[in-house]
């Protein structure tokens, strides 16, 4: 799947519309505490219905309080509690997948103290049609799920190893998962598919003929831009300076893009390279905690290897975990979390402390009216 610039120019139109606030009230849940901060989102459509997955807590960092809502909406505009789920444990990222006629969720769950992420196993929950939700166990105790999608008959899942994340000694490890079933989850290959240094959140793309595109963030130095001719086949990359936090990979009509955040500060890596790796790598998590941030819309230059900055969407403070459906032909809808926009701009750390809501928007891709050709 590789796109030409001169295709890309010809969509170039890109509206973002439709800004509205999820209010805390609108995703409340019966018997529910009334947590501060809603974030790590998922959407998904399934059997008429859109299904909303977030966490929320306390704050942004792991707690014992957290808990998982699953809500369901007939438009994206009025929302239903559909159920709660409480482990006595952090629960983070889950991920939708939907499996012949099932629905699939996937999350983890993590340590009750605020300061130590770390993964204790992926978990799930399963249904299909209307009925009762199971909990599942999937194993792979340490690891985090990422994204997962389908190809074809097949079902696949990016994992991160998610113990000690923090430690100037980790080594980023990402592996691609198979499943024909939704439940039993094994790797494509004996070798990882990415290993590099502090890779974690990793979103991939399969298109037309199995070519795989993928964008890694590398926690505390930048990203990688992976590529692979086949699912099964080696994945090569590109290190990027700038770090693109939680990424959605979106396949517009003129290639592929990403919503990932931005630091206003720039690249990542800002110590300098003749400190000791341990200062190195604890002034430059500091740095960037302490730097604003954006949700950005980016495209993936597949002929030059690169990522291109397009445009901020609606989101400060602490913000960009989106999620998206396809929207009315060339678009999307997209749920993010944000600091609230009608606040203050802050620090990174000082919104990850305080509330945060989510909003929506459509995103649509309009045709400037060159003739489309491909390159």
């Amino acid at each position: 799947m590789r796109y030409g610039f001169l295709l890309a120019c010809c969509w170039a139109q890109i509206a973002v519309e439709g800004l509205r606030e999820l209010k805390p009230e609108e995703l409340h849940c019966p018997g529910s505490p009334r947590h501060r901060s809603h974030n790590n989102v998922d959407l998904v459509q399934y059997q008429g219905l859109y299904f909303l997955a977030l966490r929320t807590a306390p704050t942004h960092f792991p707690s014992r309080k957290a808990e998982l809502r699953i809500l369901s909406s007939t438009d994206l505009e009025h929302w239903s509690c559909d159920t709660v789920l409480r482990l006595g444990r952090d629960v983070r990222e889950p991920r939708w997948l939907v499996w012949k006629d099932t629905l699939y969720l996937y999350f983890f769950t993590g340590s009750a103290r605020p300061w130590r992420f770390e993964s204790e196993g992926i978990q799930g929950l399963c249904r299909a049609g209307r009925g009762p939700w199971q909990l599942l166990q999937v194993g792979w105790r340490g690891w985090v799920p990422w994204r997962a999608r389908n190809y074809d008959s097949v079902a696949y899942l990016t994992v991160y190893w998610g113990q000690n994340l923090y430690s100037p000694a980790y080594t980023g490890e990402v592996r691609l998962l198979h499943s024909t079933d939704g439940r039993n989850w094994k790797p494509i290959s004996t070798a990882p598919q990415l290993t590099a240094p502090f890779a974690t959140e990793t979103d991939f793309w399969i298109g037309g003929g199995g070519q795989l595109w993928a964008i890694a963030r590398a926690e505390g130095l930048g990203s990688y831009l992976c590529w692979s001719s086949g699912i099964e086949g080696p994945w090569q990359y590109v290190a990027l300076p700038e770090k693109y936090d939680s990424p959605l990979l979106l396949e517009g009509p003129d290639g592929l893009y990403l919503i990932a955040r931005r630091n206003l500060a720039g690249r990542a890596d800002k110590a300098p390279r003749w400190w000791p790796r341990r200062l190195r790598r604890m002034a430059n998590l500091a740095l960037y905690s302490l730097s604003r941030k954006r949700t950005a819309l980016y495209f993936i230059d597949t002929l030059r290897y690169t990522v291109r900055w397009i445009r901020d969407l609606p989101g400060w403070g602490d913000t960009a975990f989106p999620a998206a459906v396809k929207w009315e032909g060339h678009g999307y809808a997209v749920i993010n979390y944000t600091s609230p926009l009608g606040g203050k701009d802050r620090l990174w750390l000082g919104g990850q402390l305080r509330p945060t809501h989510l909003y929506r928007i459509f995103l649509r891709w309009k045709a400037s009216g060159v003739e489309l050709h491909s390159p």
